[in-house]
């Protein structure tokens, strides 16, 4: 009879890292492992990571512990780093010895730093609501308004951005912070922003 799979679909093609690791001596240590997942978004990089402490909890469905392990994300050396989530995922696999030096070989990549700017413009609605409580407070604000930015992993090994320093000047600009809505409508009250062309409020 030919296989029939139910439930939902999903990218992950490998193993729990601990099927893997407790099979091993040492607990891997040493050895080589990856992600499917990172080899079907970035084929043509190398990701990997290297074991160098792995102590699992031994609960009933093996799924939990700590790695200790070098890091390697498309092309870049993270460093060491300690891993307890995402260790449960069933997308590892192990690299073979004889498949090693691929990974151990491959050029080390250096990527820009993107350097945002500290400030940027709110929502229109927002932007609207602070002229609004400064105007109750006898202040009027006729320009454009800034907040901080803030950037979501901002400081973690993965990512390579972050925000300007007080005397920093940004190599990243952003234009236009948030996307137009097509109703005319919602923007004839604000100065400060263009509304699109299209006008689909009539529609």
């Amino acid at each position: 009879m030919p296989t029939k799979y139910v439930g939902r679909t999903t990218a992950w093609q490998g193993k729990r890292i601990w099927e893997i690791l407790c099979n091993l001596k040492d607990f891997g240590k040493g050895r080589l492992l990856t992600k499917g997942m990172w080899e079907f978004k970035y084929p043509n990089e190398i990701s990997y990571i290297k074991v160098l402490k792995a102590e699992p909890i031994m609960d009933q469905e093996n799924k939990f512990g700590a790695v200790w392990c070098k890091q390697v994300f498309r092309n870049q050396h993270d460093g060491e780093r300690l891993m307890r989530k995402g260790v449960y995922s069933p997308d590892w696999k192990l690299i073979h010895k004889e498949d090693e030096h691929k990974y151990l070989e491959a050029p080390k990549v250096i990527r820009e730093e993107k350097i945002f700017p500290r400030q940027t413009r709110p929502p229109p609605a927002m932007e609207e609501s602070f002229r609004l409580e400064k105007l109750q407070e006898g202040i009027s604000i006729s320009g454009p308004i800034y907040i901080d930015m803030c950037l979501s992993g901002e400081g973690k090994s993965k990512t390579n951005y972050r925000r300007a320093k007080e005397t920093e000047t940004p190599n990243v600009t952003i234009e236009k912070p948030h996307k137009a809505s097509p109703h005319r409508l919602f923007y004839d009250h604000l100065d400060s922003y263009e509304a699109p062309l299209q006008d689909r409020s009539e529609t």
